[in-house]
C-alpha cells in the first residue's frame, strides 16, 4: 500500500487535490477499497459464464499484488482457480505468473495438460482407428 502513502498523498489531502489512478477499472478500485475497509469482498455479479466475477477477480488480483493486500490476493486466486477452463487457461496462466500465484498456475497447467492429453488421444484414435489396428484379425 506504499503507493497510497507518503508525502505526496499528505500534500494532496491537505490541498484537496484528487489522486488519479488511471490504470485500474473503477469497479476494481471500489472493490479494493471495500475490502480494505471491511475485510470482505463486495458481492461480485456473476454472468451466465462467470465472466463479470472473473474479470473483477483478475483486476483485483493485480491491485492486491500492487498494493500488497495479500489476503485479497489469496481470495482472488481461489476465485480464479475455480473458473479456469480451456478458454481462460492461457490468459490466467500469464496473470498467475506475473503476480506469483502458484496455485493458480498449477490449476491452469492442469487444464492445459488435460486439454493436450485429450487432443493427443483423439489424434491417436484417428490414426489407429483409421488403420483398423485395434480391431484385431478378422475371420474370413
Amino acid at each position: 500500500m506504499a503507493e497510497l502513502f507518503g508525502p505526496w498523498i499528505e500534500n494532496a489531502a491537505a490541498t484537496g487535490t484528487c489522486v488519479r489512478i488511471d490504470d485500474m477499472e473503477p469497479m476494481v478500485f471500489r472493490s479494493l477499497l471495500h475490502f480494505i475497509y471491511t475485510d470482505t469482498l463486495p458481492e461480485l455479479k456473476e454472468g451466465d459464464d462467470g465472466g463479470d466475477k472473473v474479470a473483477v477477480a483478475q483486476g483485483l488480483l493485480g491491485a492486491a499484488d500492487r498494493y500488497g493486500v495479500e489476503r485479497l490476493k489469496l481470495i482472488c486466486e481461489d476465485i480464479l482457480c475455480v473458473h479456469v477452463d480451456t478458454r481462460t487457461a492461457v490468459t490466467m496462466l500469464e496473470l498467475a505468473d506475473k503476480h506469483g500465484c502458484h496455485r493458480l498456475m498449477e490449476a491452469c497447467i492442469k487444464v492445459l495438460n488435460d486439454m493436450l492429453a485429450k487432443r493427443q488421444l483423439q489424434r491417436v484414435g484417428r490414426v489407429v482407428g483409421g488403420g483398423g489396428w485395434l480391431r484385431g484379425p478378422t475371420s474370413n
